[in-house]
């Protein structure tokens, strides 16, 4: 069975701490490091619901991803998290999560992205390469790489 996938677009405040953290319970997993790793969850989400634009990838009722993204600071805009669960990975959904994020910013009046991946996730550093971001410096463990538009 193949269920359609939905994208909703949240702005802050707009969606449940619980929602967003069951969801990044789901796909915690998918992260090189895991953002449990790195900090609570519960605190994790509770920041997202409050100050980013969140776009949801839905199927058949169920969140299966998001991507994050912070657009209160323009002209730069940064993308905290994109996720999905491990099904829907390798479809085109992460990037047309991606390219909702980034019109997002642009509608807030962004015209740069900034985003960090972990040195070690060699996929996601090709994700965003091919997505047109490009290095632009080093944070500890993470690479920081940057889009204009």
């Amino acid at each position: 069975m193949n269920l359609k996938i939905e994208f909703i677009h949240f702005k802050p405040r707009e969606l449940s701490e619980t929602r967003v953290l069951s969801l990044l319970s789901d796909i915690d997993d998918q992260y090189i490091p895991p953002i449990s790793s790195l900090t609570q969850l519960l605190t994790y989400a509770q920041k997202l619901v409050l100050f980013a634009d969140i776009i949801m990838a839905v199927r058949g009722g169920t969140d299966a991803g998001l991507c994050a993204i912070y657009t209160n600071r323009p002209p730069i805009a940064f993308i905290s998290s994109l996720g999905l669960i491990q099904s829907l990975q390798r479809a085109g959904y992460g990037g047309y999560l991606l390219q909702q994020a980034i019109r997002v910013a642009k509608e807030q009046g962004c015209a740069k992205v900034v985003l960090e991946v972990h040195r070690q996730n060699k996929r996601a550093l090709l994700f965003y390469k091919n997505a047109g971001f490009y290095y632009c410096g080093t944070k500890d463990d993470f690479y920081c790489m940057l889009l204009n538009m």
